[in-house]
């Protein structure tokens, strides 16, 4: 097995992609190495299998450890402890409060639009940080998003029709007058 095929499997593939991101703010000489490195195990250790299998795959991917292991000791640091966490509560939390400022921007907009403009910001900053891939913040900003232009359209609207179908004042005064 040469060493493109066990690097072509779809589970070894993957976590070379994983590994090519996480060392990306390292040396390009050492990426490099470093990559080549694993490409090498993973291949060395699946030509010792007649048919290896996606089993066999996951032992190997199993020894080297996980991407966050291999990059740190690539980089000679401790593994980055804020990528091996859980989701914070938070973030669900975001996502429901911005749902919650789409009911109130219909039923209190003075309430609804300072709710869904947090949630925005929040999420906003949050993508732009270590979480720029997660699926509840994304759907955070757009739920904000789309509370604030409901209130919008429903302000323009109210704009447009205000007072166009109740008579003036002085209209009325004049109509019974004469």
């Amino acid at each position: 097995m040469s060493l493109t095929s066990g690097a072509s499997h779809p589970l070894a593939s993957a976590y070379l992609d994983e590994l090519t991101s996480a060392l990306a703010g390292t040396d390009p000489r050492e990426r490099a190495e470093t990559l080549d490195a694993v490409r090498e195990h993973i291949a060395d250790f699946l030509a010792e299998r007649d048919d290896p299998s996606d089993e066999d795959v996951r032992e190997v991917l199993s020894q080297l450890g996980s991407v966050d292991q291999v990059a740190a000791s690539a980089q000679g640091a401790a593994p980055d402890p804020a990528r091996q966490t859980r989701r914070p509560l938070y973030v669900p939390g975001l996502l429901t409060a911005s749902v919650i400022s789409l009911l109130l921007v219909v039923l209190m907009p003075w309430l609804g639009v300072p709710v869904a403009l947090a949630c925005l910001v929040v999420s906003a900053i949050e993508l732009r940080g270590s979480r720029k891939h997660d699926p509840l913040l994304r759907a955070t900003v757009v739920v904000s998003s789309f509370s604030l232009l409901a209130v919008l359209v429903m302000s323009l609207t109210l704009l447009g029709t205000s007072g166009a179908g109740t008579p003036l004042p002085a209209q009325t005064a004049a109509s019974t007058i004469g």
